[in-house]
C-alpha cells in the first residue's frame, strides 16, 4: 500500500545526492578558501564537476559517503542540542565558545569522526578485503585457527575469526577475552599513569 510517507523510490537517485553533495561541497570549499583566484567560479565549478564524477564512479567512495553521511548529521545534531541544552540552563554563548576552544573538546570530536570514518571504510571494504584471503586466517596462511574457548565459568565464546563475514569476524575479534583482557589492561595502565601524575 503507497503512504504519503512512503520513500523507497528515494534510494535508486541516491547516486544523484551524493553527486550533488560530493558538487556543492567541493565547489564551496574551493570558493572559501580561493585556491584558485577570487573570480574564478566558473573555473571552481568545472573542478567540482570533475571531482564529483570520478567519487561516484568508485563504489567504494560511495559506499563511504553512505555510511559516514547519515552519522556525522546525527553528530552534529547531537552536539546541537547539547549546545541548546546548555542555553536552556542558562550558560552564556561566550562560555560555550570558550568551552569549545578547549583541546579536550576539539580532541573528543576529532576522535568521534576518525571513528566514524574507520567503520564506513571498514563497511566499504571490508567484505572484499576478507575475500582477497586465501580462508586460512591471515594472507599468509601460517596462523592457527582456534574454534571454541572456554572462559573462566563455563560459558562458551566463539573465538573463530575465519567465518568469511567480515562483520561477525569483527565482533569475534573484539569481544575476544584476549583482546578484552588487554583492553582492561591498558586501562588499567592509563588510569595508573594519569593519577600516579598528579
Amino acid at each position: 500500500m503507497a503512504t504519503l510517507l512512503d520513500i523507497g523510490l528515494f534510494q535508486h537517485f541516491g547516486i544523484v545526492f551524493m553527486f550533488l553533495l560530493i558538487f556543492f561541497l567541493f565547489y564551496g570549499i574551493l570558493s572559501y578558501l580561493n585556491v584558485l583566484g577570487k573570480d574564478n567560479k566558473g573555473l571552481h565549478a568545472w573542478i567540482a564537476l570533475a571531482l564529483a564524477a570520478l567519487f561516484v564512479m568508485s563504489d567504494v567512495a560511495v559506499l563511504t559517503l553512505g555510511f559516514v553521511t547519515p552519522w556525522f548529521i546525527l553528530l552534529a545534531l547531537v552536539i546541537f542540542l547539547i549546545l541548546i541544552s546548555f542555553r536552556m540552563m542558562g550558560v552564556s554563548e561566550t562560555d560555550i565558545l570558550n568551552a569549545a576552544k578547549v583541546n579536550e573538546v576539539k580532541w573528543t570530536i576529532i576522535i568521534v569522526g576518525i571513528i566514524i570514518v574507520l567503520f564506513a571504510l571498514g563497511n566499504a571494504m571490508g567484505q572484499g578485503l576478507l575475500e582477497e584471503q586465501d580462508g586460512t586466517g591471515s594472507v599468509g596462511g601460517n596462523t592457527e585457527i582456534i574454534g571454541e574457548d572456554v572462559v573462566p565459568g563455563g560459558i562458551e565464546v566463539s573465538s573463530d575469526t575465519d567465518t568469511g563475514d567480515y562483520q561477525s569476524n569483527l565482533v569475534n575479534t573484539i569481544f575476544h577475552p584476549k583482546v578484552l583482557g588487554l583492553l582492561f589492561i591498558l586501562l588499567i595502565a592509563t588510569f595508573t599513569m594519569t593519577l600516579g601524575t598528579r
